[in-house]
């Protein structure tokens, strides 16, 4: 990597990079993966970076689902008493797949498999993540049912 890289940047996409890159085996205590933590750290670490970027590393166990914002599960109903409030009428069209897609693994807290840790790029570290998905042990309720109708609509 050359010197005039780390000049500019974005938060996002060096944690991605840095999650990647100590995913595959390079070392977290090699110089060019520290320049890139201590960037990152520089830059307000993990509590700093977008919406976005956090749900994705809730999905793999590096972020608190109870951190995030909850997507209520009527705004997904057409009708009733809240029918103002229907989404899909209100929003982009390409916000409401995304927000359909992102209620539903909030509704879980949804954890695949996270490969490596990078709690090394939390500025102010919690003292655990815990990320217990929601156990589905009985027919889900009508909101989650009229969720996943919404999303197959959207295929």
């Amino acid at each position: 990597m050359h010197e005039h890289n780390l000049k500019t940047g974005g938060l996002d996409p060096t944690i991605f990079n840095y999650w990647y890159l100590k995913s595959v085996g390079i070392d977290a205590n090699s110089p060019i993966m520290k320049k890139a933590r201590d960037w990152i750290i520089s830059k307000g670490g993990i509590e700093s970076s977008q919406t976005m970027t956090k749900f994705k590393l809730a999905i793999f166990g590096h972020f608190p689902w109870s951190k995030l914002w909850y997507v209520p599960m009527f705004i997904f109903k057409k009708g009733g008493l809240y029918s103002y409030t229907y989404m899909k009428d209100i929003t982009a069209q390409w916000v409401y797949p995304h927000l359909t897609a992102l209620a539903y693994l909030r509704y879980h807290k949804t954890v695949f498999n996270h490969g490596a840790d990078i709690f090394e790029l939390w500025v102010n570290p919690p003292a655990s993540i815990e990320n217990d998905p929601v156990e589905v042990t009985e027919v889900p309720h009508d909101d989650i049912l009229n969720l996943v109708q919404e999303m197959l609509k959207l295929r």
